[in-house]
């Protein structure tokens, strides 16, 4: 929206005026087919992944039996968690409420085993947890809620085959189980390897972001939070959160468009009609019309073009770029959940 200066009028004369408005900055891009490097995580996982997987699929699907004589390994504990100071006093903003934990899992176990053993409703208990990592040492009040009993189904035929149509045998299942682990994390590798190469574009491109393309942006992010938050919903403290997202996101959106138009990245209306029956013929027989009625609307179409220019992008530069690969196993990430889970 362009700001009127230098307005001048008078009775029986021309109107005057100066619009003052923001235009889209010149966009000028690194040398990134020689000097573009990224890295890349390629994700090892192992047969602990495959069970850990069977364990929360049973979970999933399991019944819960509230326990009256007291918890026993194995139980869920419903509690408050408190982190104590050295001097066993509560510290202030480190409580996490209704959280479950398992009896003689992980950090749960070992000389905690026995602190959480024979608990009813209403006791406490206080554990002792160690990060190796950091020789930090903890301390926890937990005070207990309720205690569970989960009454696992059988890994039978009938109950892998709700998780997998067409398995054989528990080894069958596995198998699908890891294919799905390894595609799954194979992904998560491609996603972040594309972040990767939209934070070199971030940190090699100077570009000063027009300031109404960030508040419009934002004002649209406020509008969608108030939409789904009500009354309750802070706008200022939000819009004070997401300004920096907003920036990132518009810089990448210029330099997106700069790059397309400077590769001729296009994307043409021959593709979109393929990659709309490919969808058509991969859904059900009962969505089959309703799918082709929803991309003969412009903007859907529109949206699957950028989707899928945005894609080709990807393509391209992460051909040009000097790719390092690292591998990451998967044990190492489990190593750091439990920490994280535990601090809430």
């Amino acid at each position: 929206q362009a700001k009127i200066q230098k307005l001048d009028f008078s009775y029986g004369g021309d109107l005057s005026f100066t619009a003052l408005f923001e235009v889209e900055p010149p966009v000028e891009l690194p040398k990134y087919q020689k000097k573009m490097k990224v890295k890349k995580n390629v994700y090892i996982p192992d047969e602990e992944d495959v069970n850990i997987y069977i364990k929360e699929i049973r979970q999933q699907f399991a019944e819960l039996k509230t326990v009256e004589s007291g918890s026993e390994d194995g139980h869920l504990l419903l509690g408050d968690m408190q982190e104590l100071d050295e001097s066993g006093l509560p510290i202030i903003g480190k409580k996490v409420e209704d959280k479950y934990i398992k009896v003689g899992e992980g950090l749960f176990g070992g000389d905690n085993l026995t602190k959480l053993t024979g608990l009813k409703s209403g006791d406490e208990a206080k554990i002792t947890i160690s990060n190796p990592d950091s020789n930090q040492i903890r301390n926890y009040s937990i005070t207990v809620k309720n205690v569970h009993e989960e009454i696992l189904p059988e890994l039978d035929k009938d109950f892998m085959n709700k998780i997998f149509p067409n398995t054989d045998n528990e080894e069958d299942f596995r198998k699908k189980i890891m294919g799905s682990t390894e595609s799954n994390l194979k992904k998560d590798s491609e996603d972040q390897l594309n972040e990767a190469v939209i934070d070199y574009f971030i940190q090699s491109t100077p570009l000063e972001v027009p300031s109404s393309m960030v508040d419009n942006y934002i004002n649209r992010m406020v509008d969608d939070a108030i939409s789904r938050n009500g009354e309750e919903f802070d706008e200022e403290k939000f819009k004070d959160a997401v300004r920096p997202s907003a920036v990132k996101n518009i810089k990448w959106f210029l330099i997106r468009k700069e790059l397309i138009k400077k590769e001729d990245l296009k994307i043409e209306g021959t593709e979109l009609d393929r990659k709309v029956e490919e969808f058509v013929n991969h859904s059900e027989e009962d969505r089959k019309q309703e799918i082709l009625r929803f991309y003969k609307k412009p903007s859907n179409r529109e949206d699957l073009r950028e989707s899928m220019l945005t894609k080709k992008l990807f393509e391209f530069l992460k051909g040009v770029a000097k790719i390092t690969e690292q591998k990451v196993y998967t044990k190492d990430i489990r190593k750091q959940r439990t920490m994280k889970n535990v601090e809430g």
